[in-house]
């Protein structure tokens, strides 16, 4: 088994554990997907991120124990580590996750995908931005214009 089947079949099973169900179909109900859509995943090593984001906000499920294991379900503090640098973020009122959900809409807007890694690397740049600045929100327009770029 490669190392991205491995990994998805921990998220998958965090989430289980999470809702208290034995097999990967009992998960469609709370994550509000199909059934089919569950299999599909696992045939392609990937489960959409968009999922995992509205599943984690609106159950209060930290994105760091979905994807990663770490810490608790309903953790209020997380580590978040990059190179260079480690920091502590509120989860209760993450602004990861406001970023997260801006990239998420400009992307939408745009009618644009990008891939998991990009995404990520979006989201990290606009987070390191607001810190350096010392502002607890990113200008949607700031946002969007990053997008395009990364686009």
């Amino acid at each position: 088994m490669n190392e991205v089947v491995g990994l998805i079949r921990e998220v998958l099973d965090r989430l289980k554990e999470i809702e208290g169900v034995e097999n990967d179909s009992d998960l469609a109900n709370p994550l509000v997907v199909s059934k089919r859509l569950i299999a599909s995943w696992k045939e392609r090593n990937s489960v959409p991120w968009q999922v995992l984001f509205t599943y984690s906000r609106k159950h209060g499920i930290s994105l760091d124990y979905i994807l990663n294991g770490w810490g608790s379900p309903f953790q209020t503090d997380a580590m978040v580590g990059e190179p260079g640098a480690i920091y502590s973020l509120e989860t209760s009122a993450d602004p990861v996750y406001r970023v997260a959900g801006q990239v998420h809409r400009a992307l939408s807007e745009l009618g644009a995908e990008l891939g998991e890694e990009k995404f990520s690397e979006t989201v990290r740049y606009l987070h390191r931005s607001m810190m350096d600045k010392g502002d607890d929100a990113v200008p949607y327009e700031q946002v969007l214009s990053v997008v395009k770029l990364a686009v």
